[in-house]
């Protein structure tokens, strides 16, 4: 199935299996994850030996509870789908439906608003609102791991 090639000492090394279901529908059949030494939960995702793209599994803080999602890369960044993972809160879980998701796809840096360049949705502002600021966090840093040559 999955495999992890490097341990590292926090978090997990492997992907969950939400996170494999979600691998698989980005990336096509069964892609070998391996993590990478980072303080997030960063994957160089492979297929056949060659790179085809990364995951980052992560959170973001809604306006109580934090949830739990997962995004996929393309090599050069671009976001090809967000998936939630784990949403905690009673209230906002409209962020998790794949309609409203997919509009993420192509994403590249730039900076989002809400109710602007992203469909506002009723009952779920503010953690809309955080999961477009964590996305602008998540691409920087995936930037910062090239730049340290962590992510060639």
């Amino acid at each position: 199935m999955f495999s992890s090639t490097m341990a590292l000492s926090q978090g997990q090394d492997v992907l969950t299996k939400k996170e494999q279901k979600f691998a698989s529908g980005i990336f096509g059949g069964e892609p070998l994850a391996e993590r990478l030494n980072t303080p997030e939960r960063v994957y160089l995702m492979k297929k056949q030996g060659s790179r085809i793209g990364y995951l980052m599994s992560t959170s973001a803080k809604g306006k109580y509870e934090y949830f739990d999602y997962a995004i996929a890369y393309a090599s050069d960044f671009k976001v090809l789908g967000l998936s939630i993972l784990v949403y905690r809160s009673s209230h906002g879980a409209a962020i998790s439906q794949k309609g409203w998701l997919s509009q993420f796809k192509g994403y590249s840096g730039e900076k989002l608003t809400l109710g602007k360049d992203v469909d506002a949705i009723a009952g779920a502002t503010i953690s809309a609102a955080a999961l477009l600021k964590d996305l602008e966090r998540t691409y920087k840093l995936m930037n910062q791991l090239k730049t340290e040559g962590i992510i060639k």
